[in-house]
């Protein structure tokens, strides 16, 4: 049974707090995940900030340009994993 194609998301479709998941979702052996949470974006909607369990501590949270984040999402999810819902 062949996966459903997601759209790319836009840059517009990027909100600050949401959760994204990635297109290679993986799953860490201690629980975590490589999910990411949009901590900030300029008013150009240029660049973003986010947080992610991949990020190590100590570290600064990584700047992307939208576009690059884009590719790399596949879709918003909840809290708890499940799909969003606008």
């Amino acid at each position: 049974m062949p996966r459903e194609k997601r759209p790319n998301l836009r840059p517009e479709d990027i909100v600050v707090g949401g959760l994204y998941r990635a297109k290679r979702f993986k799953q860490g052996p201690y629980g975590g995940d490589n999910d990411r949470v949009v901590l900030w974006k300029d008013q150009l909607g240029v660049e973003l900030q986010y947080d992610s369990d991949t990020v190590g501590l100590g570290r600064s949270y990584p700047k992307v340009s939208v576009e690059a984040f884009c590719r790399w999402a596949s879709h918003r999810v909840n809290e708890d994993g499940s799909e969003w819902k606008p």
